[in-house]
């Protein structure tokens, strides 16, 4: 049966700077077009306090991987606050808010979904308990993938097959593809991005 996934290692992601020049991040997945970015995931560490680049245009979904947190304080069209505080905690925001961090205690390692705003919808979804899992088959999706914090392993329905993802590392499956599986192990990140 010919594998409808494939596994990318943290050493193939690009490192790029950001937008403001403070810090680095490690892209993972880029979809663009002649307008710019459809959608973007990436991981990025955030060192000290201050202020987020502006991504005007895009809805972000902010992850923390690592670290002991950080508070997410956004004045835009609306004023909003996000505390993370442990691993997998989740923050939703407009990319074009202005948003300030302030870390808790020390750097923190954050995962980074953005898509642009009224084209693209993310589901996040931590995993980190044994559970079965399923994409949603109904959306028409432009992405479905598995973004890895620690050693894990999954079991796909259909084939049994027992699949390991290392730490740092993103499986992805054929847009076209029925995904459901057994989470055994581990800690990561599901993500689905569909069109509206």
């Amino acid at each position: 049966m010919t594998k409808t996934y494939q596994i990318t290692p943290s050493s193939s992601f690009k490192r790029m700077p950001w937008k403001n020049g403070l810090g680095e991040t490690l892209e993972i997945i880029r979809v663009e077009d002649e307008q710019g970015v459809l959608f973007r995931i990436s991981q990025a560490s955030v060192v000290e306090d201050g202020m987020f680049s502006d991504f005007s245009g895009l809805q972000r979904t902010l992850v923390l991987l690592s670290g002991k947190g950080m508070t997410l304080s956004h004045s835009g069209e609306f004023s909003s606050e996000n505390v993370l505080q442990a691993p997998l905690d989740t923050a939703c925001f407009y990319g074009g808010d202005e948003t300030i961090a302030t870390l808790h205690s020390g750097a923190i390692e954050d995962l980074n979904i953005m898509v642009r705003k009224g084209a693209f919808k993310a589901h996040v979804q931590p995993l980190n308990d044994v559970c079965d899992f399923t994409f949603e088959v109904s959306l028409p999706s432009r992405f479905k993938g598995i973004y890895a914090l620690v050693d894990s392993a999954l079991q796909q329905s259909e084939t049994n097959e027992e699949i390991h993802v290392l730490a740092g590392s993103i499986i992805q499956w054929e847009n076209e593809s029925h995904v459901a599986f057994k989470w055994l192990q581990g800690k990561a990140v599901a993500i689905q991005i569909e069109s509206q």
